[in-house]
């Protein structure tokens, strides 16, 4: 053989060499002929809302989340709901677990970023680090996805890692927030929901301070105006004798009225959540007669939210932070009528 057919052997045999180390541009992936067909793959391309029996949910800095279906018979038909099986079954919405189940399935691969676990934590799918660890199981428990997920500074792309493959995949239309992996995401927000326009009598006791109003119509009503735009509220305690801004008493009762949750906590009132010795206490009175008490208890840390129960309610839940200062921390000098001139409260003398 001449030289110059040895220097062409050797040169193809490297050319071969490098293609078989799947090199991208300026990136070797190191997975050889595992590339083959990555590019396009959509790995759960063919799951079903209707083959999953839960969902566990868990990120690097929150506690597992652990969602279940309940088959519920209504009639001659047979209803599926979600539940939050840690939190004494509150109902999840289920609408969360469609957008669980398509942000898995609509998941496609581009290439492979890496075939060592050593890397995994670097790129943050490592089981201590994953931005999101999804569980998915059908009948039986069988496993139908089990996902590390990790951000990546690539806009449209994900760091995708299927357990019991070392390869990260980048993948694209699918991201960690499409994820909800704190129990608020999975939950209807609403708490509270009494009519304003209903209520006759409100009752704060707060930090050894009590402020009580009563809603007053004049003995005789204007046919062409609703009660509502005449109605006066009248201090019974609290406020050292000084009047109230109808305007400002609504605009708290509003906000009393329509609460939002932060997270949804159990059924079980624990000593630890302050109900004995409340931060607050609102009672609330409609025209019914009906009264609706709020307890508001100790702060949860770190999270920085608060306990709160209420009448009728089965679940403890917890208030923002922000929720608690605007509503349940109320001062009567915050609803009281301003000055004329807005002097501020120069001459009032609260003993309160």
């Amino acid at each position: 053989m001449s030289k110059l057919n040895i220097v062409l052997l050797v040169a193809l045999v490297i050319q071969v060499g490098y293609l078989a180390l799947g090199k991208h541009g300026n990136e070797v992936t190191g997975t050889s002929l595992k590339e083959a067909g990555v590019a396009g793959r959509q790995p759960f391309a063919g799951l079903m809302l209707d083959q999953v029996r839960e969902i566990t949910l868990t990120a690097a800095d929150k506690p597992a989340l652990r969602i279940v279906s309940q088959a519920v018979k209504e009639g001659d038909t047979t209803k599926t709901t979600w539940v939050l099986a840690d939190r004494d079954n509150h109902a999840a919405k289920s609408s969360e677990a469609e957008k669980t189940i398509d942000t898995l399935r609509r998941a496609k691969f581009s290439r492979v970023l890496s075939g060592q676990s050593k890397r995994w934590a670097g790129l943050g799918v490592g089981e201590a680090n994953a931005s999101v660890h999804c569980i998915v199981k059908g009948d039986g428990g069988k496993i139908l996805a089990d996902v590390y997920l990790g951000d990546s500074r690539q806009a449209n792309t994900t760091h995708f890692r299927i357990a019991g493959d070392d390869n990260v995949y980048a993948a694209a239309d699918v991201n960690t927030w499409s994820f909800g992996v704190e129990a608020s995401a999975w939950v209807d927000a609403s708490w509270m929901d009494l009519p304003v326009d209903k209520v006759t009598r409100i009752r704060m006791v707060s930090e050894g301070k009590t402020i009580e109003l009563k809603k007053e119509l004049p003995s005789t009503l204007p046919t062409t105006a609703p009660a509502e735009m005449i109605a006066t509220w009248k201090v019974t305690e609290g406020g050292d004798g000084h009047a109230v801004d109808t305007t400002k008493v609504e605009t708290w009762l509003r906000g009393l009225c329509q609460l939002s949750i932060a997270d949804p906590i159990g059924k079980t009132r624990k000593p630890e959540y302050g109900f004995e010795s409340p931060l607050s206490s609102v009672t609330i009175v409609t025209e019914d007669g009906k009264e609706t008490m709020i307890l508001v208890g100790a702060e949860r840390k770190p999270q920085g939210d608060y306990y709160a129960t209420a009448t009728g309610r089965e679940f403890v839940v917890t208030l923002r932070s922000w929720t608690v200062t605007d509503h349940f921390k109320k001062k009567f000098e915050d609803l009281e009528v301003t000055p004329a001139g807005g002097g501020g409260h120069e001459g009032h003398d609260h003993k309160d």
